[in-house]
């Protein structure tokens, strides 16, 4: 999926991914970060001139496998009255 929109989006999307060699026999769903990946695209990069990155880090936390999304987008707050509203 991330490579095809590396070409959607002409080399504007730089992705990292960064997994904890301990986790690497373990295994998540089919599928269950895509959603997360996709929307992070849909509703940073690709409405960037800039274009932007995605880095996804897994690791292990107190015996719990930890998945974040990171991007390149500032962090807006609640009270921000600038922010982007999205719904659906």
């Amino acid at each position: 999926y991330v490579d095809l929109e590396k070409i959607r989006l002409q080399n504007r999307l730089h992705y990292e991914e960064h997994v904890d060699p301990g986790l690497l026999s373990y295994s998540i769903p089919v599928m269950i970060l895509q959603p997360l990946v996709e929307n992070a695209i849909k509703h940073g990069i690709s409405n960037s001139s800039n274009g932007g990155w995605i880095r996804l880090n897994i690791s292990k936390e107190e015996n719990k496998i930890v998945c974040r999304l990171d991007n390149s987008l500032p962090v807006y707050s609640a009270e921000d009255s600038s922010t982007p509203q999205w719904g659906g």
